[in-house]
Formats: structure tokens, sequence, C-alpha cells
């Protein structure tokens, strides 16, 4: 078991006046065992949204038609009467007639904004629905309408809400292909206890957000609020007296009942209030209502110290405890729950410091202050080693090792810390294993510990990594091994700059730049050309950096010219915020000279299928990667640096007629900063 995850659910027991049992009620369906959306499946089809055939199949992998679709979302609604009576009425759709076995769905479903057709005035009821178009169909059932958005670009902005709700958890996702029947059940599943939205001032707004609409309560799902007080994780649980795996106390005037629900996702959960979404002996969904912070090591006393006493749990060591004083220092760890600003739970785990005196077959021998020996029988425990030890024969005598040993419940925790060793270059790749890996740095290879596996992959995953090839990189070594590494980050001195001259020396490179604070020499490990536009980032070592790359948007870089005809200018006066504002018309674009056939053109890099928010621009409107066919820019001082011509700098935004070159920067803090001279 993962500490790091246990430390932040562990642990409780309480008195109840009351027991409810709630468990998981199976569904006959033949073909879904082993499936990998088969609780998504059983959970959607015990809700009645979907159903199999009368063979007991439910083809799992086979695509679903659109009629079908705009059945289970009617249904996901609470509307299936309503669709019952709008059968047989006249559709919009040329394709759906009064006697489709659909239409009332169909009609329900067009008459609340879910679905629109296609321009032809047809529906395609027996055409494939496609990721995208059930995104758009889930999300405009739950509120998030076209005319809520300022921008609406497809299908970009279906798949981007879609995945910052999570509605794409657990699928690879084809835009453009046909989804699946399980597919679409893990897409309702995601979906079931998301708040719903309506159109507000700000954008989309959740109107009640303490008793939110979502597809749960839409289809009469029961709810109870409490505190998860019991899980599998706890060192004294058991599987025949625990029986279901969440146990939530719930406080009542006339009596307290505890519920217990046979659910899988329960890590994280313990000790937190949750809210449980439920229907018969089914888990709908479960909500965390409160946060949970970890202590700085440093702060584990103080902390302790402050919210012992007044939380309704405190957990020592796997086990629930009295609230009573602990001496705790910075090997231990420390975790406090909140609801709101009130601390409900604390959670810790308290280590005894030892020294090993001896080892012998699964067991040790260990010092442990000036007291005596102590004798640590391992076999037949459940042991977790931590820091540098992976297994028992990581141990040595003479170790000093951090540990927590209950031996009721065969059950202890083995940290053996060492000496941090530290090795700095430039990173070239990394081969991550399930177990196992190894990371190259300049021209040496170190192993990777498991702790860092994971955070190594997330870090190098994605199409805009965190760690490329090149960044510079510093590992923490653990007898020989990587326990943890820190991609090097730059200051936040920062600037735009013209270069004005360059030179060498003794083998290094300088470059005078010119700012809107004046002029200055720095080290750089390319040689810059003179009239080069940079965006400068200055490391602690002093030096700009444009070769060795570090985070996205961090490193030094040298600015490509693009060119743009002032075709309008508007004052605007935003509490002298910003001084005026440009608009550049902006056509067809070379990327290579910036022009074609002398119309004035401008090349902002954009992703194709993103809206993106620009950072001292809007985009008005995004054909694709290509083009672009309006830009408007608001002029700050202090944030664009213009030049005109060789004569020094100047904050003075160009005007009406003017001929501009735009040197565009993209990748920094997620936005685009654009800085530019007049010609």
């Amino acid at each position: 078991m993962n500490m790091k995850k246990l430390i932040a659910t562990a642990l409780a027991v309480v008195m109840i006046f009351g027991l409810v049992s709630v468990g998981f009620a199976a569904v006959e369906l033949i073909d879904i065992e082993d499936h990998e959306y088969a609780s998504s499946i059983e959970k959607l089809a015990a809700l009645g949204v979907i159903v199999g055939d009368p063979e007991g199949t439910f083809r799992p992998d086979d695509p679903v038609k659109r009629s079908e679709f705009a059945k289970m979302i009617v249904i996901m609604l609470g509307k299936e009467n309503a669709a019952k009576l709008m059968q047989g009425e006249a559709s919009n759709f040329s394709d759906v007639g009064p006697d489709h076995w659909a239409s009332g769905f169909i009609n329900v479903a067009e008459l609340l904004g879910i679905v629109n057709g296609y321009p032809d005035g047809t529906f395609k009821p027996d055409n494939h629905i496609t990721y995208t178009e059930a995104f758009k169909m889930v999300l405009c059932a739950m509120g998030y309408k076209e005319g809520g958005y300022t921008v609406l670009r497809w299908p970009g902005t279906w798949i981007i809400q879609a995945a910052s709700l999570g509605l794409d958890e657990g699928i690879d996702v084809s835009p453009n292909l046909p989804i699946t029947r399980g597919e679409v059940a893990k897409v309702f599943d995601n979906a079931l206890v998301l708040p719903h939205v309506t159109i507000g001032e700000k954008g989309f707004e959740v109107p009640d957000p303490e008793n939110p609409v979502t597809f749960a309560t839409l289809l009469s799902v029961g709810k109870i609020t409490g505190q998860v007080i019991r899980t599998p994780e706890l060192w004294d649980w058991d599987e025949e007296e625990d029986e279901g795996t969440l146990h939530v106390f719930v406080a009542g005037e006339q009596k307290d009942v505890t519920y217990e629900f046979d659910y899988e996702d329960y890590e994280g959960l313990l000790g937190h209030k949750v809210e449980v979404s439920y229907k018969g002996d089914l888990v709908i969904g479960v909500r965390r209502l409160s946060t949970e912070t970890v202590a700085k090591a440093a702060d584990n006393q103080t902390v302790y110290n402050k919210v012992y006493e007044d939380v309704e749990y405190v957990f020592v060591n796997n086990l629930l405890a009295g609230n009573d004083p602990l001496t705790l220092r910075k090997e231990d760890k420390v975790a406090v729950v909140y609801e709101g600003k009130k601390p409900i739970a604390v959670k810790v785990l308290d280590y005894t410091v030892a020294t090993i005196l001896d080892i012998q077959s699964n067991t040790l021998w260990v010092k442990v202050g000036d007291v005596g020996s102590r004798k640590l029988a391992l076999s037949g425990f459940d042991v977790v080693y931590e820091g540098a030890a992976e297994k028992f024969a990581d141990l040595k005598k003479g170790d000093t090792i951090n540990y927590i040993y209950d031996p009721d419940c065969e059950k202890a925790i083995i940290n053996l810390p060492a000496p941090a060793e530290t090795y700095t270059g430039k990173f070239k790749g990394a081969t991550i294993g399930a177990t196992t890996g190894e990371i190259e740095i300049d021209d040496k290879v170190f192993t990777l510990h498991k702790d860092v596996l994971g955070d190594l992959s997330a870090d190098l995953a994605g199409t805009s990594p965190n760690l490329k090839e090149g960044m510079v990189i510093t590992v923490t070594l653990t007898a020989g091994k990587v326990i943890d590494y820190d991609i090097l980050t730059p200051t936040l001195d920062v600037f735009y700059g013209v270069v004005q001259a360059v030179r060498t020396s003794s083998g290094n490179k300088y470059a005078k730049i010119l700012t809107l604070d004046g002029a200055a020499e720095y080290e750089t490990d390319t040689l810059l050309k003179v009239g080069d536009v940079v965006y400068g980032v200055v490391y602690e070592d002093g030096k700009l950096h444009f070769e060795t790359r570090v985070q996205s948007g961090k490193e030094s870089t040298v600015l490509t010219a693009v060119y743009a005809n002032v075709y309008n200018a508007v004052y605007t006066d935003l509490t002298n915020k910003y001084t005026k504002t440009e608009k550049l018309e902006v056509t067809n674009v070379d990327p290579a000279s910036g022009r074609i056939d002398g119309t004035l053109t401008v090349k902002i890099p954009v992703v194709e299928g993103v809206y993106s928010t620009v950072y001292g621009a809007t985009y008005k409107y995004v054909y694709s990667a290509e083009k672009v066919k309006e830009l408007e820019f608001n002029w700050h001082p202090s944030e664009t640096l213009w030049i005109s011509g060789n004569a020094g700098s100047s904050r003075i935004p160009p005007v009406v007629g003017d001929k501009v070159i735009l040197y565009v920067h993209g990748g920094v803090d997620d936005h685009m900063i654009v800085v530019g001279k007049v010609y």
C-alpha cells in the first residue's frame, strides 16, 4: 500500500445506533464480464438508461446510433414520460417521421436544445454518433449551451469543455470516430454527479452549489451526507465484520446512522465529509465535500497542536486514537481534513527512530535511543518499505530507520532515509517500466526508484511535456537510485529586448540587449545576431540559455518577425490600464517571408481545434492553424516593447497607416505576448 495515499486517507470506528447496508446490484448482461467498462455499464443499466437485447447481451464494443443516444440522454434527464407523450408527433427533421421508433426522444432532445440536426434539415438517426457529438449532447443536457460560449468552434469547443469536466476520463478519444456502447456508459457514469449549469452574467454558473442539479438527482437518486469513518486501508480492517468497503457516519437528531457501501474507489476518502448518491442498493457516485492539507515536515507539531482537540476524529498509525497530545518530529506525517475552514479529522504517521543492531531471517533487532534492543519480527507481516528500502534485503546493520510496527494487525512501515546525493545536467531521455526505469543526464545513466516513476511519466507525457530533451534537471540519489528530481526553473527576471551588439571572449558568448529599462550585456549559450528581438530569461547563473530548455514557456527565445499593416486605431480608457487599442488586418500567410505578392501579412501560431486566450491580443476568429482573420491587440507600455528604427527604445504604439513588424512569442503562461517595431 502506498503510504503517501494512506496518509491522505486513514481510519476510524464509532459507536452507532443504526446501521444501513448498501451494496451493488448485479445486472444480467452476459457479455460484459471482465470488460473495462463493466462497472459503468452495470450502473447505467440498473438506472434504466441503457438496456441489452432480448438475448441478454449488451455488445459493449458496438457503435451507437444517433437515435439510440438521443433516447439515452433524454432518460438521463428524467424525461422518458415526456418522450412517450411526444411519440408520433411531427418532427422538425425531414428524416424523422412520426412513426419512427425514437421520434418522441428526438423531439424532446430538440425542444431541450440538446440536438439541432444538420444544415440540410436532417437528423440522420441511423448514423453512428461520434465522440464529439456525444460530448456535445451530454454537455448541452448539462446546460453548457452554445449561447454561453464567447467563441464556438467545432469540434474544439466541445472537446475542451468535456476534458475540463472529466467526461473523457478513462476513454481514448478519437473526436470524429464513432463512440462505442461501452464508452457511452463510461461517459454517462463520469457525468452522473457533475453539477448542471445555467448561462449567467459571467458565463456558466451553478445556480445552487449546495444542492446542485445533476443527472443523478434527475433520476431520483437518493443522497446522504456524512463523514467517511472506515475503509479497507485501516490496519484493523476485517473483511467479514466490516462488510462494505466504505462506512459513512451520519449524525442525526433522533439517532446516528452508519451506512455501509460497496464502493471500489475509496482511496483518499477516509476522514472526509462526502455526499453519496445511490439508488436502491447501487452507488451512483461519491462527491467529496472537504479538503485535506498535508503539513510541512517542520510544522508537524504546530499543526497537530492546533487542531487535535477540536476535530471529530484523530487517527494515529492507521488506527483510531483519542484526542490526546503527541510529540512529533519532522520525519512524521500529519494531514488535516477541513470542512470549509473547520478541521474535522487529523491523521498522523508517528514513526519511531531506531538503529539496526542485527538482522536475522525476517527479523530486525533495533536500538531506540538509550533503550535496550527491540525485536521487530516481520514474518507474515504486511510491510510497506519506504525511502531507500524497497524490500527487506535492502536493510543492513548500522542503518538508521524510521518505523511503525503493529504486531496485533501484523503490519509495519519501514522507512530507510539516506544522505542525499545530487547530480545536475542536461536531460537526454528516460526509459520507464512498470516497476523500474532509467534516466540519462549528460553522458550518465541513473536507475529510477519506483516512487518517482509515476511523476516522471506525467512530466514526460503530452504534446507539451514539462520535461524535454535538453532541459536542465537535478536528481537526488540514494543508494545509487534517483528518488527525486527537480526541473531547473529560471528566476523571475525576464524581459523583451533588441540585440545591439555581440562579442565572444575566451570561448564565451555575450550580447548587449536594449530593453525598456535600458541596455545591458548578458552572457548567452548561443551567438546571437545584431537586430535579433529576444525574450530573455535570466537564470540563477546570470546567463541567458537559448539552447538549454527548461519548463515550457520559461526558456530564452529569439522571436521570428512577421508583418502587418495598421488599418484602424481605437482609443480606450480602462482606468489608464491600456493607452490604445490597435486592430491589425491579417490575410494569407507565408511563414517563410511573411509576405505574399506584396500583401502585408502576419502569422500568429495557433493550435488547430483550440481557441486560445491571448495575452495582449484577442482572436476574433480563427480559421485553422495556418490562417487568422483578425486580431485585436491591447498595447500596454509596460508590457510591449516598440523600437523606432535603430534609434533606441520607445513606448509609443503604432498609429493608423504605420507598417509594423511583429515579434510573436507563444507559450508564456499559456498566453502570447506581442512585441514589435514600426518600420
